[in-house]
């Protein structure tokens, strides 16, 4: 993946030439290493750059009210952990592990970042809706750019 968001050739490789020395080879890889840093710079950060603008384009408001939002629906999750915990109640070691594995394929385990089933879902189409919103804000600001002109 990682090369392919780099643009390296994933084709089969030419056939070795004879083998150069250990100088040599060092400063091919450093020429190599340089022109396609600097060769490949604006297809490699373009992407990067045009995602960033987008971000910044969805406004302060929209930016804010993601970041609380994906706070709190883990906050949900852990108050969600918490009130079915309340509602299981007490009962030995080997049967809360079962009720605790069947929790966390849902909502998530409280201790870990990332959600179960649901909350993964919820945080997705939160995504979904901050990028859409962030494409509509900066589809208006183009309009509007280009009524300008």
């Amino acid at each position: 993946m990682a090369a392919i968001i780099n643009g390296y050739e994933l084709s089969a490789p030419a056939a070795p030439g004879a083998a150069p020395s250990r100088a040599t080879s060092w400063q091919k890889w450093l020429k190599d290493f340089a022109s396609h840093f600097v060769g490949g710079y604006r297809s490699r950060y373009s992407p990067v750059w045009t995602c960033l603008k987008l971000t910044l384009s969805a406004g302060l408001a929209t930016l804010v009210t993601f970041v609380i939002a994906y706070q709190a629906i883990s906050w949900a999750g852990a108050w969600i952990w918490y009130g079915l915990t309340r509602l299981i109640g007490v009962h030995d070691l080997g049967t809360w592990q079962i009720f605790a594995d069947a929790i966390s394929l849902f909502i998530g385990s409280p201790s870990d970042l990332d959600g179960g089933i649901l909350l993964d879902a919820v945080r997705v189409a939160l995504l979904a809706a901050v990028l859409e919103t962030a494409v509509a804000m900066a589809g208006e600001a183009s309009g509007l750019r280009s009524a300008v002109r």
